[in-house]
């Protein structure tokens, strides 16, 4: 709670362009300085502050289409194998 003035809570986290804020569930900005900052109303203000990096979220999709094609491979090769040896006199 603010003493009825605007003001700026400042965590003691350094800065990255993933950090997101919320104010009420509205997204607020995040000050670009050298630690993480948000500007807040005056009043009672509850903030979230979540980091949310993008290239997480690339690198989990990735991983996942490289697990997907090798388990296909697996099974192909697998399939192949046992088809050779089951033809065997």
């Amino acid at each position: 709670e603010t003493d009825g003035r605007a003001g700026r809570v400042v965590f003691n986290q350094n800065f990255d362009p993933d950090w997101r804020a919320l104010s009420g569930g509205t997204s607020i900005p995040v000050s670009e300085g050298g630690r993480l900052a948000v500007d807040v109303e005056a009043g009672i203000t509850h903030i979230e502050v979540a980091y949310r990096p993008r290239l997480f979220f690339v690198g989990a999709a990735i991983s996942t289409a490289t697990l997907l094609f090798l388990g296909a491979l697996y099974f192909r090769v697998r399939a192949r194998d046992d088809s050779v040896l089951s033809s065997k006199p």
